[in-house]
Parts: C-alpha cells; sequence; structure tokens
C-alpha cells in the first residue's frame, strides 16, 4: 500500500479513546506522556503496521502479545474495542474494516475529496486589480466605455474531474505521445449524453489494455488516443479478443542444420512440423540457416 494513512483528528475525543486513556492510566500511572496520547500513538504504530502487512480478509499475522510488543504498551490490545480489534487466536487479530478506511479505494476517494477542496479555495481568490499604469486619458476612455455598457462578470469554470476518471485513466494503457486526456472528457461527455456510462468506459478499457498487452502495444503510439477510444466510434463497445498465439516450436541447433538438409534434398521446400500449428516456429529458424546450407 501507499506511504500513509487516514488519521482523524477529532479520534483524540473519541469516547473509545478516552475510556482507554482512563484505564491506562490507571495501569501505567507512573507513564510520563499523557495517557491520551500514549494511546494515539499506539493505535498509530498499529494502523501504520497494518497498512503495510494486513491481508485481504483484514487479519495480521500477529497475535496480541505480539502487537502489544509492537506499539510498546502492555496490555494495550486488551484495551482496544471490539470494532477496532478482535483476537482470531494466539497468532491471528483480525482489525475489522480497516480496508474498507484505508484501503486503495478508501485512499483515491479521499485524495479526490482533497483536490475538489482545493480547487473551490483557488476559485474563491478574488480577480486581480486592474491595470493601473496606462495614461489618464486612456484610463477615462475606460470608465465611459464602462459606464455605457456593464462589464460582463467573470465566472470560473468547474474542471475538477469526476471520481471515476482516475479510475478509467489507470485502466487504460499507456501510449506513447500525447494520450488525449482533455479531448478524451469531453468525448465521454458526449457519450454520457448518448446514454452510455462511465463503467462501460472503464470496463471496455480494461478490455483493450489487456488486447494491447498481447498483442505488444503498450508504451507505443499505436495504441489509439483516449480521445478516439471515446469518440463517436464507441471502440470502448468492442470486445477487444486478444488473438491466439499458438506457441512456438523450440529446435536446437544441430536440429535446425539437421532440417535445413533435410529441406535440401527435398527440393529447397521446408517441412513444417507437425504440432496443430502452420509451423511458423520451426520454418523461421530453418530460413535464417538456408542461405548458407544451399550455396
Amino acid at each position: 500500500m501507499s506511504g500513509w494513512i487516514k488519521w482523524e483528528k477529532s479520534l483524540e475525543t473519541d469516547p473509545r479513546v478516552l475510556r482507554m486513556a482512563k484505564e491506562l492510566k490507571r495501569i501505567c500511572n507512573a507513564s510520563p506522556f499523557h495517557p491520551v496520547t500514549l494511546v494515539c500513538g499506539g493505535l498509530l504504530r498499529m494502523w501504520s503496521y497494518a497498512d503495510t502487512h494486513i491481508r485481504q480478509d483484514d487479519t495480521l499475522d500477529l497475535g496480541s502479545t505480539e502487537v502489544d510488543e509492537l506499539v510498546g504498551i502492555e496490555g494495550f490490545c486488551a484495551l482496544l474495542p471490539e470494532d477496532w480489534f478482535r483476537e482470531i487466536d494466539e497468532k491471528t487479530v483480525e482489525l475489522p474494516g480497516f480496508l474498507e478506511h484505508n484501503g486503495v479505494e478508501a485512499k483515491k476517494k479521499a485524495l479526490t475529496q482533497k483536490r475538489v477542496e482545493n480547487h473551490r479555495k483557488r476559485s474563491s481568490v478574488t480577480a486581480a486589480l486592474p491595470d493601473q499604469t496606462r495614461p489618464d486619458l486612456d484610463q477615462t476612455k475606460k470608465e465611459t466605455t464602462a459606464s455605457a455598457t456593464p462589464a460582463r462578470q467573470h465566472v470560473p469554470r468547474e474542471t475538477v474531474d469526476p471520481e471515476w476518471w482516475l479510475d478509467f485513466k489507470l485502466a487504460y494503457p499507456e501510449r506513447s505521445g500525447d494520450p488525449g486526456w482533455r479531448k478524451a472528457q469531453k468525448a465521454a461527455n458526449a457519450r454520457m449524453a448518448e446514454g452510455h456510462s462511465a463503467r462501460e468506459f472503464i470496463d471496455g478499457a480494461k478490455r483493450y489494455a489487456a488486447f494491447c498487452e498481447a498483442t505488444g502495444k503498450v508504451g507505443t503510439e499505436f495504441v489509439k488516443q483516449a480521445s478516439t477510444f471515446l469518440g463517436p466510434d464507441k471502440h470502448f463497445l468492442l470486445p477487444w479478443k486478444p488473438p491466439d498465439i499458438s506457441p512456438a516450436v523450440s529446435l536446437s541447433p544441430g536440429e535446425i542444420v539437421t532440417r535445413a538438409y533435410e529441406a535440401k534434398a527435398n527440393g529447397g521446400r521446408v517441412v513444417a512440423e507437425q504440432t496443430g500449428s502452420n509451423g511458423g516456429g520451426v520454418e523461421e529458424p530453418l530460413r535464417r540457416v538456408w542461405p548458407a546450407i544451399s550455396a
């Protein structure tokens, strides 16, 4: 997973944390740290470890004693509420709902929300002051014109990407050159107006990525621009079934030479291997040595 985890600043006043701190103060009265600080620090250590090592079923390959040693607080696990921590057995514990809040999809949504908030803050900044370096005569002319015709109010355009757009870009195969993302968004809006959905775009991108991977086009200019993929021809609806590639027949150098002499004795005709394929895997290495054999 990524190098960060979500941390709500209101957690230190959460009733569950306060109850743990109260009990921890009774147990560790001699600690120089505030009990809430100890609880929050222990939770941060445990969740940071889980972000790297947790399994898909929200379990860790650790026992309660080992978690206590990890956070450095004896009896820490015994104070955790059941909706945060469950002991499965002496070598396995569960952190219920951890991936729901700190998984890949949860972090994508958190980043998208933060990006939207930053954009709204930037849009609220007042417009720049008018130019004050012009001559008085010109300025007077501007004021006269402005009094006759009211100035048009500038309205900032909304440029925030929709939440599904990041998933589409991640699914789409890498292309050499300009992928055409800006035009692709306009094309996507046009297709949605026709009744198509973002899920169709994403699923189509995944099929096309598998096709490009199978045909060796990923990272080249032969990958379609995203604007073309989402264009009026609707390439995102195509099945994009990868071609069947028959396995090549492998020959040793000695076998290649032997087959070449057999071909020469056969009047120059290369005999293909009967493997159910077109024999291309055998014929290609024979063609490389044929000029030397037939000379």
